[in-house]
Order: structure tokens, then sequence, then C-alpha cells
């Protein structure tokens, strides 16, 4: 009799990663917020920016379990991708500027776009509750734009007002195994 086959891998998973990146309209209304605020991004396109602008949804460095790698191996995102196969479908969900923010990192203060999505929080609880782990239970989902700003960083009122409301539209979700670090 033969045995389904399993996308689960013949090694150890280190963690999970699930995500939206942007559609490249979004980075020009975030490099605007930049201009005004005279802050350089890090992340956006391009060959200097170290990642794509997107909204992390599962981030674990959690020790996965043997016994649990098939299940989330197999967990798949909206458009069908899972770990160990990609879908080339896009998704394109509107996200919404609610405010900014900051989170006290190893790494300094980061600074970042608050967002809201219906999407967003629904996946997140789809995936908790499929068994994904994560490392933040209490999900706040952010842009991250600089990694680190100086503590005396403010946005002024204005810029809070000009951008809050402002939608944005994501390009892909997808999902990968963390490197063992």
């Amino acid at each position: 009799m033969l045995q389904p086959k399993s996308n689960s891998p013949q090694k150890k998973i280190y963690g999970i990663y699930l995500a939206i990146d942007y559609h490249p309209n979004a980075d020009t209304i975030i490099n605007k917020i930049c201009k005004d605020l005279g802050i350089e991004a890090d992340n956006g396109y391009g060959p200097d920016k170290e990642y794509k602008f997107h909204t992390t949804i599962i981030y674990s460095r959690f020790k996965i379990p043997k016994d649990k790698d098939d299940k989330l191996c197999n967990f798949e995102t909206k458009v069908g991708s899972t770990i160990f196969q990609k879908k080339k479908p896009k998704i394109s969900v509107p996200v919404k500027v609610i405010g900014f923010g900051f989170f006290d990192t190893p790494d300094g203060r980061n600074f970042h776009l608050k967002v809201d999505s219906p999407f967003l929080k629904s996946e997140f609880k789809r995936a908790v509750a499929a068994g994904l782990p994560t490392d933040f239970p209490d999900y706040t989902p952010h842009i991250t734009i600089k990694n680190k700003v100086p503590d005396n960083f403010k946005v002024p009122n204005e810029i809070i007002q000009k951008y809050k409301g402002t939608v944005l539209y994501s390009n892909d979700e997808y999902i990968e195994e963390l490197d063992k670090k």
C-alpha cells in the first residue's frame, strides 16, 4: 500500500516565518513618508535594502519538534504555498496605516508604521490555530521602516494626520523556514 507523500524535510525545522510583502506602489508612499521625516528607510526595493517592505504574520525561533514538522510543512498560505512549495499566484490585500510606533529591540529602537488589516489578523489566528508557534503572541501588525532611530526621534502630528488612513496593498503572502542560527 502506498503511503501519502509528505512535504516534510529530512531535517529539523528551526523556525518558521509567514508574512506578506507589498506592491511597489507601497514603496513610493513609504519613501514619501521617509522624505517628510528626513530619514532613509532600511527596507524597500533595491540592492542597498536588506528586506522588501513587509508585514510579519508569524515569526518563531522555537525549536519545532520533529513530530510537528509534517503538520507545519503542510500549512498553506491563502494562495496555496507551503514552506517547501511556492505558488505563483499573488494576493492583493488592503492594509490601512493607523499610525506610527516604536519597538525597543536588542539592536536599537525600531521605527514602524502601525497597520490594520482584517486579513492579517485572521491569518495570524488561522496559523496559530493550525499549530504554528509564534515568538510574539500579542500580534501587532506593522511595517518596519528603520531599524535604529534615536531615542528622541518623534513623528510630528501633521505627518501622522497626513498618512493616517492611507491604504497600501500587499503583493504576495509567503511562508518559509528560518535558518538555524
